[in-house]
């Protein structure tokens, strides 16, 4: 009830006062009484914004039965939003007057009290016309239609006001002045139409004020190539405050879609005033615009918008069709610590500056050109350092901002990611030539510490060639083949691997960790990745030289599978194989491998020069001197590494373990016979 409360509350505070009987007098003209109207209200108005205590209005000639016209008029200026700045002493507005000849009461004057000067007004009347010429020099070009114009301002408002739910945030005037919106940047309803109106009335379209005293609320009614059409700028404002969010449900609609509910529209509106006029035109009731939820860009008739369903289109004022050009529906929002739920909704918003197109995906920033044609990957934004994903873009002096979320109805927070007028981002177009330059078998290292994000450009430019790529980014670097590029990779591959996230349910990792070490890896991209990647990661120096074990979180089937045996290197880094993203543990073994190099003898790496063991000592004894000690160890460990190769007829008494095959539990299972943790090998 908040906004019209006040609309009344100001109406009775300048109720005109006089102690006389009224008398009764002819009724004029409807259209000489508007007229008459407009008259006192430039009157009172030029009066009002002089600060002038007494205002002479003998001119009108009016009696005691007019007071009603005189009250109404005052009421018009008091709200008029150029004059936001007044502070009128409540119930201080009365009217002098004096008797004519005939006996009659003339009122003659409109007399008012100021709580403020001039002077203490002064600066704040330069700040609102300062950010009123700067809203309207950032929006409006001269080539618009009315309707895109109106568009631009309604967008512009949206995302630039808070609704004041509490009524806390601090205003100039209780939130209902155009002042309020446009400078403060928050209010409620009334200042809201108050705002529209104000800035409409600037570029030359008509609008009014429409208040409903049962709904208490307030929008506008606005005259659109000489149609009326309703706009409320309020109830296309997210609630609570959605930070790059603007609805358009409510914008161009006739009386007979405002009054009703609709799939966009929650709640209809109804009993309003609007000082006579209807809005018959149904043009626009069931516009596209009223699904889209991001802001649209108008350039030179052409309309650019992300559809409800995540879908990059166009639109023609001129003609009315739609064109759809790409589809960038592509990642889910993902509830965040939640990583097997995500949102339904697609919480794309679009950019369009110097001839570019800028989205968003949850992690990533990309643009390509106003046709939908060349879309590259320009920014990874990760969201362990944000503490939210990416729900939409904003632009502000050429500087573009990430709207950072947990959910789609936190308010959210700006973080800046990129400036667009001095940072050239031309690394993946510089990258995607070196790829192409490649020569066969030819490797090339890429630094992707901050892209963070492969491009399909890439993908398709290595497909099936005999070169590779290493993209290396902080602690771990992604090796791809061309050669084992398929024709399902199409998407874009994120690189980012996050470390111990928690994603693996902790009894499943306590199960397959039986008191080990482990350390989880969680890769960010989703799904399969259409190629095999040898992905290296540096989990810690403290594991070098360990037999690991490494397995896959399967989430359908709710268990872990075991993937492959694998060796941690001296620096610490595990390299392990894989065509899809998820989670996956890396489980060591309690015992170290001997370094590759220890104990290596290159005059014993061939099978020529190698003993069969005698058959009473055979298991275990693949060096064949009647021995099972460290030299048997690091031949296994060799023979893993592929740094040298046990011969096929003794490459059986390495499996200690007797499971047919030579894999890291036989090296353990070595090891804890020569350290005499065991005392024999059995099945």
């Amino acid at each position: 009830m908040k906004a019209v409360k006040r609309i009344l509350s100001t109406a009775l505070s300048a109720v005109l006062s006089i102690n006389l009987t009224a008398v009764a007098v002819p009724a004029i003209s409807v259209s000489a009484q508007e007229q008459e109207e407009q008259t006192l209200i430039e009157v009172l108005k030029n009066g009002i914004s002089n600060f002038e205590t007494v205002i002479d209005i003998k001119q009108f000639d009016y009696r005691m039965g007019d007071i009603s016209l005189i009250t109404e008029a005052v009421n018009k200026v008091i709200m008029d939003p150029e004059l936001f700045y007044l502070r009128i002493v409540k119930d201080s507005t009365k009217c002098g007057g004096s008797y004519n000849d005939a006996g009659e009461v003339v009122l003659t004057s409109v007399k008012l009290q100021y709580e403020n000067t001039p002077e203490d007004v002064a600066p704040l009347i330069e700040q609102f016309n300062s950010k009123v010429d700067e809203i309207l020099g950032k929006t409006i070009k001269d080539d618009m239609t009315e309707v895109e114009k109106a568009l631009k301002l309604h967008d512009y408002i949206v995302l630039n006001t808070k609704y004041d739910l509490s009524g806390e945030i601090e205003d100039y005037n209780d939130g209902i002045s155009a002042y309020d919106i446009l400078v403060m940047g928050n209010g409620v309803c009334q200042g809201y139409a108050q705002a529209y109106g104000y800035l409409l009335d600037r570029i030359g379209i008509e609008s009014v004020m429409v208040t409903s005293e049962i709904m208490a609320h307030a929008w506008n009614l606005v005259k659109i190539d000489g149609e009326w059409y309703h706009v409320d700028v309020t109830w296309d404002d997210p609630v609570p405050d959605a930070v790059g969010r603007v609805n358009h449900s409510y914008f161009m609609l006739s009386d007979g879609a405002i009054l009703c509910e609709s799939d966009t529209r929650a709640t209809a509106h109804h009993d309003w005033n609007s000082e006579g006029i209807t809005a018959q035109n149904t043009k626009y009731d069931d516009a596209f615009w009223g699904k889209v939820g991001t802001e649209i860009f108008i350039d030179n008739g052409q309309w650019y918008f992300i559809s409800d369903t995540g879908e990059y289109s166009t639109y023609v004022e001129g003609s009315g069709q739609v064109n759809t050009n790409v589809s960038l529906d592509e990642e889910r929002w993902y509830v965040w610590n939640e990583p097997n739920q995500f949102w339904t909704g697609k919480y794309t918003s679009l950019i369009v500056s110097g001839g570019k197109v800028y989205y968003n995906t949850p992690t990533m920033i990309y643009s390509m050109n106003l046709d939908g044609s060349y879309k590259e990957g320009l920014k990874y934004v990760n969201p362990y350092e944000t503490d939210g994903y990416m729900y939409g873009l904003v632009l502000e002096n050429d500087k573009l901002y990430a709207v950072i979320k947990q959910a789609p109805t936190d308010e959210g927070k700006l973080v800046e990611v990129m400036d667009l007028h001095l940072e050239n981002y031309s690394y993946i177009a510089t990258m995607l030539k070196s790829i192409e330059d490649m020569n066969d078998g030819e490797s090339t290292v890429f630094d992707m510490t901050e892209e963070r994000v492969f491009p399909s450009q890439a993908l398709e430019l290595i497909k099936g060639r005999d070169i590779e790529v290493v993209l290396e980014v902080d602690t771990y670097s992604w090796a791809i083949n061309g050669q084992s590029v398929g024709s399902s990779a199409t998407r874009d591959i994120n690189l980012e691997i996050n470390k111990n996230q928690g994603e693996v349910p902790e009894d499943m990792l306590t199960d397959i960790a039986q008191g080990k070490d482990t350390v989880e890896l969680d890769l960010e991209h989703n799904g399969e990745f259409g190629f095999v990647a040898d992905i290296s990661y540096n989990i810690g120096s403290e594991f070098s030289e360990r037999p690991a074990t490494l397995y896959y979180y399967n989430e359908a089937e709710n268990k872990m599978d075991k993937v492959q045996e694998v060796v941690i290197n001296n620096e610490g880094a595990v390299t392990i194989s894989l065509n899809h993203a998820s989670s996956y543990v890396v489980v060591m073994d309690n015992v170290s491998v001997p370094p590759s190099d220890a104990y290596k003898d290159p005059q014993t790496t061939t099978d020529s020069m190698q003993q069969l063991p005698q058959p009473e000592t055979a298991i275990g004894d693949v060096s064949g001197d009647g021995e099972i000690d460290l030299t048997d160890l690091t031949k296994i460990s060799l023979h893993l590494l592929n740094d040298a190769k046990i011969a096929d007829e003794l490459i059986k008494y390495a499996d200690v373990t007797f499971d047919g095959i030579v894999d890291l539990c036989d090296l353990a299972t070595m090891k804890q016979y020569i350290i005499k943790d065991i005392t024999s090998f059995t099945k």
